[in-house]
């Protein structure tokens, strides 16, 4: 609107200059070419805002998204409600770093609550032969609705066992995606650990590898990015996403995929899809696991309990209660509830974008 008022306002002093030129007689000729003009500058104007409010701009890989019909990316949020927030947080965050040590017991306690009510065991939260055998009945993650019977052909997609069962890692670090690790050098800190779990094939280039690290265990994707990204792997321009796929996988190296099928048909399809794209192509670096409907109610329903008021909650949540059945001690990086840091930056809502940060994953309700 501010755009649209500067060429009006443009405009108008065009016609008055033609008034003072034509000693201020304008004949109708002139004034219709003046309001044409106007016309012509509103359109541009127009069609410029609808780009701009269309695009997505990463300045990592210095490539522009065009946002048409896909849900995976969120609107960016106006300047002013984004500048209001940062105000605002400002106020609230704590100057003074809290000193957190590791509370054996209370770890300990968090991985009773989150496997409450379920027969999931340590390690055991994945979709696997074991945990969905022949027949079993695989259930939407957020009700009670039936997707599939697993059948012979459905069953040779899930491992034979978890590869997390059992197991106890001493050190885990969870890497979130928040702008507060833009410059933070934590880097060093999270390849120190044992077990690396990132969240949404997020970039790892070499600008943020101080920050960030470079190790990783297990990477999540979201099965819309499936979509949007490589096709669905259809068929016309198979080829060439698995191609791409592939090369993106590449920057995780020999990690796990991590992929929430079971929130509805199409994500399953989507996950399947990936599936079979890397089983035709004999790719055994990526091993694609899927988290178990019985593990993702039981997340969903320890955080409901504890206060998080969304209907699903986040990646980076599942990860955490993921983590604390394999890990004794776990770290969070990249999980800061605030548009500011401690010394009042304006932060971004990714370490490696300009995206202002946005209302869809209500983080501040996730740090509480």
């Amino acid at each position: 609107m501010a755009l649209l008022t500067g060429i009006i306002k443009q405009a108008q002093e065009l016609l008055l200059r033609q008034q003072k030129f034509a000693c201020k007689e304008i004949t109708m000729r002139q004034q219709k070419c003046a309001l044409l003009l106007l016309a012509m500058m509103v359109l541009i104007a127009m069609i410029n805002m609808k780009d701009h409010v269309g695009l997505y701009y990463n300045s990592l890989t210095q490539e522009t998204l065009v946002r048409k019909n896909h849900s995976y990316y969120k609107w960016v949020p106006g300047e002013l409600a984004a500048m209001k927030k940062f105000k605002a947080d400002q106020k609230g965050i704590p100057t003074v770093a809290p000193g957190w040590v590791y509370n054996k017991t209370a770890a300990d306690l968090f991985r009773k609550q989150i496997k409450h009510g379920n027969h999931i065991k340590n390690g055991d939260f994945l979709t696997t032969q074991e945990t969905a055998p022949l027949d079993f009945i695989l259930k939407r993650y957020q009700s009670e609705t039936t997707l599939m019977n697993v059948s012979r052909e459905i069953l040779h997609r899930f491992p034979k066992t978890s590869p997390f069962k059992a197991k106890v890692i001493k050190t885990c670090s969870v890497v979130g995606n928040g702008g507060i690790l833009k410059g933070s050098g934590c880097g060093k800190e999270i390849d120190a650990s044992g077990f690396i779990f990132r969240c949404n094939m997020a970039p790892m280039n070499k600008v943020y590898l101080k920050d960030i690290g470079k190790s990783t265990s297990l990477i999540t994707l979201n099965p819309d990015m499936i979509r949007w990204k490589y096709n669905s792997f259809k068929n016309k321009t198979k080829s060439e996403n698995v191609a791409a796929f592939v090369r993106d996988l590449s920057t995780y190296g020999n990690s796990y995929l991590w992929i929430p099928a079971f929130f509805s048909q199409d994500y399953v399809e989507v996950t399947f899809a990936a599936h079979q794209a890397l089983r035709e192509i004999n790719h055994t670096n990526n091993e694609i696991i899927i988290p178990h409907p019985d593990f993702i109610k039981s997340a969903q329903s320890y955080w409901s309990q504890n206060g998080l008021n969304r209907k699903r909650a986040t990646t980076g949540l599942y990860l955490v209660s993921a983590a604390i059945q394999i890990c004794e001690e776990m770290h969070l990086y990249g999980y800061w509830p605030f548009h500011s840091d401690r010394n009042y930056r304006r932060l971004t809502e990714h370490y490696f974008d300009n995206a202002l940060p946005g209302k869809s994953h209500s983080v501040p309700d996730v740090f509480k």
